[in-house]
């Protein structure tokens, strides 16, 4: 990242049940054999769950994170900072944001919603809550941008304090309003945008398929759908 350090971030699991995930986690190497917590202190190797300072956020299992819920950004200090999920003591899934003042981790609640993801059992499972970014701004505020099975998509904006204070309008992400050309039933649209560098600042690109939904990673029984047609999309940058 932008200080030149190694940041690791992750959630321990008890069992193969999605649920059982707890603990969100995060260490940092300059070289990626010395390894150090958010707070500077060396890690004896290999990272283990009794080691403490490693914890970000200690959520408990079956507490409303998932592999994949957080996003990391580097303050100006270049501290970690983090966007995730979790359930809030009525059980409904909401994001906060982790940040370290005076050497420890303080957390924030960002959303107020009345949903409950309710998460559990094993192999590959639908999402119905996504945070898609986590980013700083030129005028340093933060966006958080996700998407909600119940609320959709949009971008929470964030002060320099990490708290919300109010939404970014923003259009559509590009395929979400693409027509499903396959005639298979459940077909869906998915696209991923470009991870590298584009030549041009000006342009961006955008891969698209069609697929049905996930199955929990078990055998489908026949008919299947036929292969989709694979799509690049070059788009400009607003």
């Amino acid at each position: 990242m932008k200080d030149g350090w190694y940041h690791m971030y992750w959630v321990w699991r008890d069992t193969p049940d999605c649920s059982t995930n707890h603990d969100l986690s995060y260490m940092k190497s300059p070289d990626l054999k010395n390894w150090f917590d958010a707070f500077g202190k060396p890690i004896n190797m290999p990272a283990t769950l009794d080691q403490k300072s490693l914890i970000v956020d200690p959520i408990p299992p079956k507490g409303g994170i998932i592999n994949l819920a957080a996003k990391m950004v580097l303050d100006d200090k270049n501290n970690p900072v983090f966007a995730y999920h979790k359930y809030d003591e009525q059980g409904n899934l909401q994001f906060y944001t982790a940040q370290i003042e005076k050497d420890k981790w303080i957390y924030t609640q960002i959303t107020d919603w009345d949903y409950r993801w309710l998460f559990e059992g094993n192999g590959s499972i639908n999402s119905e809550v996504r945070i898609k970014g986590f980013t700083k701004r030129n005028d340093d505020k933060y966006e958080v941008d996700y998407w909600h099975i119940k609320y959709g998509n949009g971008t929470i904006l964030l002060n320099d304090k990490f708290e919300a204070v109010g939404k970014v309008l923003k259009p559509e992400p590009f395929g979400a309003n693409l027509k499903i050309e396959g005639t298979f039933p459940g077909l869906q649209t998915r696209t991923e945008n470009d991870l590298g560098k584009a030549e041009n600042d000006n342009f961006r690109y955008v891969l698209k398929w069609e697929t049905i939904n996930r199955n929990r990673d078990k055998p489908r029984e026949k008919p299947w759908p036929a292969p989709s047609q694979l799509f690049l999309y070059k788009l400009k940058t607003p």
